[in-house]
C-alpha cells in the first residue's frame, strides 16, 4: 500500500466536501478570553471582561459542529487550559 501523504489526504477530503456540500469542514472555538501570560502581540487583554460561553453551551456548539460533518476543530482562547472544566 502506498503511504499517503498529509496533502494527498486533505485533497481527497476536499474534494469529497466539495462534491456533497458538507460544511462546514473547519471550526475554530475560543473557550476563554482569560490568559497566565501577557504578550505583546495579543489582542485579548482587550476583551477578558467579555462573557464567556459557558460549558453546557460549548458541548451543544459542539455536537452541531459534529452532525454537520465539521472534520477539524481547533480549540482557542486565552488559554484554554485555563478553564477549570476543559478536562
Amino acid at each position: 500500500m502506498k503511504d499517503l501523504t498529509y496533502l494527498d489526504f486533505s485533497s481527497n477530503i476536499y474534494g469529497i466536501y466539495d462534491h456533497c456540500g458538507r460544511l462546514p469542514l473547519r471550526g475554530n472555538i475560543e473557550l476563554t478570553f482569560k490568559c497566565n501570560l501577557s504578550c505583546k502581540h495579543c489582542y485579548l487583554p482587550e476583551k477578558n471582561n467579555l462573557k464567556e460561553s459557558s460549558y453546557e453551551e460549548i458541548v451543544v456548539l459542539i455536537d452541531k459542529l459534529a452532525e454537520q460533518g465539521c472534520l477539524w476543530l481547533q480549540l482557542t482562547g486565552g488559554e484554554p487550559l485555563i478553564r477549570k472544566d476543559f478536562l
